[in-house]
């Protein structure tokens, strides 16, 4: 070989080095973290309860918590409201609103309430109140996305055991019955069980290992102020306490567990009524304690997959209908009720039928999963549901830790399981769905997580 050669395939050689390599990158999982004050005016009515119960001061501020999901191409936004639920009124605009300014699909942003029962009760007099909140909430879930940073993410669980209970009942005589009493001597035992797991994400700037959101999950219902001040219920202290240890620029974000069943106080035993401030408390320091024992590292791969379903509604007779129509002013009336001989499940069971006797048969829905990592997966759902419910989720799913995050996009209320229906009692009554619709919700939150796990 010529010399000639030998020195163009050096220079060939020479110039390949030379010249920038391009390789494809992989994703990099970036998380974003916002927040919206969403306080209302005094004097709205306050939520959850069937008489009237204008605001009167705020205890602490109710707040629109964001957490924004990217990799890649794929983005999700998970919005937490410290509202009672979300109406469709909220949602649509929302989700209609984010997905209009910025690359994340509508069907992959999912908005939910915490269900705290000292926050507005929607009406008449709040469609001001309302366009402001969705303004700041869909501003939020901009920045969020905005400002989302390349994170690492951490997860476990903590068991917990002594801060709620199962407020259904079987008695030695009648029906089950829900919260019946404290050492009521008619109760055998719980109709049912909880849910021990509060699940915990935490997480940190990729670049300086300081965290700066975290996920929690824990099921337990939002009714343990009472008043008429506005308040964010326990969740508020559970903040408190992670931002003392992590800094006031910390946002935690909790999501309520499956707990249409599940409430703060311990009928068939001797465990003294906690109210917000100790619940909060004690639950962020279990928190605290065990992000201090360590928490698993996970390997981000995001996904997200939504469907939308049917589920059978509840129907009525007619009478049924004309009998809740002659009757509407008892709803938030537990005075005039009485005089006509009705009590408290006659006000829910009248105000149910009025809510949705011209609804569809059929109620759509969204039930959307998102996957953390391989072994972490969030789903939402709308309504109260049933902590059996939540359990079979957790148990079928094919992710280590399944985060299932109820009251999501609209409101349906209860959610039970179909041996509760057939039980009875205030959350039957109450329920939109018809028998064995809980059961659906499950059948298809496992084919989401089936399917974000291939």
């Amino acid at each position: 070989m010529s010399k000639t050669y030998l020195l163009w395939g050096w220079l060939f050689c020479l110039l390949g080095l030379l010249v920038p390599q391009t390789f494809a990158e992989e994703p990099v999982f970036k998380v974003g973290a916002a927040m919206a004050d969403i306080t209302p005016p005094l004097g709205f009515q306050l939520c959850g309860y069937y008489s009237e119960r204008p605001a009167s001061a705020i205890h602490d501020p109710l707040h629109a918590k964001v957490l924004a999901f990217r990799e890649g191409d794929k983005a999700a936004i998970l919005i937490i409201c410290d509202l009672i639920s979300i109406p469709q009124k909220l949602s649509d605009p929302v989700r209609d609103g984010i997905a209009a300014k910025i690359p994340v699909k509508r069907e992959h942003i999912a908005m939910t309430g915490t269900h705290t029962h000292t926050g507005p009760e929607f009406n008449s007099k709040t469609a001001e109140y309302e366009k402001t909140i969705i303004e700041a909430i869909i501003a939020a879930a901009v920045s969020a996305y905005e400002s989302a940073r390349e994170a690492t993410m951490e997860s476990g669980c903590a068991e917990i055991t002594d801060l709620s209970f199962n407020r259904r009942f079987f008695m030695k005589e009648g029906p089950v019955q829900f919260n019946p009493g404290f050492n009521n001597p008619n109760m055998i035992r719980p109709a049912g069980g909880i849910d021990p797991q509060c699940l915990i994400v935490l997480f940190k700037d990729a670049r300086t290992g300081k965290p700066f959101a975290s996920l929690s999950n824990f099921a337990l219902h939002l009714d343990t102020t009472g008043g008429t001040e506005y308040s964010a219920d326990y969740p508020f202290y559970v903040s408190e306490v992670l931002k003392q240890k992590f800094g006031d620029d910390f946002i935690s974000v909790f999501g309520t567990g499956t707990c249409g069943d599940i409430n703060h106080l311990d009928f068939a035993g001797k465990t003294p009524v906690k109210k917000a401030p100790e619940i909060g408390t004690i639950l962020g320091e279990r928190i605290a304690a065990r992000i201090d024992e360590g928490l698993e590292a996970e390997t981000p791969s995001f996904d997200a997959v939504t469907q939308t379903i049917e589920i059978p509604r509840q129907q009525f007779t007619e009478e049924e209908i004309a009998d809740a129509k002659a009757n509407a002013d008892i709803v938030l009336n537990p005075e005039l009720a009485k005089e006509r001989g009705r009590g408290f499940l006659d006000q829910a069971r009248i105000g149910k039928i009025l809510n949705i006797y011209q609804w569809p048969d059929q109620i759509v829905m969204d039930i959307e999963g998102f996957r953390l990592s391989d072994k972490l997966a969030i789903v939402t759902m709308p309504g109260e549901i049933f902590v059996d419910l939540g359990q079979a989720i957790k148990k079928g799913s094919p992710f280590a830790r399944t985060l299932v995050i109820e009251l999501a996009n609209q409101g349906i209320v209860y959610v039970p399981t179909k041996k509760a229906f057939e039980e009875g009692s205030y959350e039957t009554i109450n329920s939109r769905v018809a028998p064995g619709g809980g059961e659906m919700m499950v059948d298809h939150a496992l084919e989401i997580l089936g399917e974000l796990a291939k």
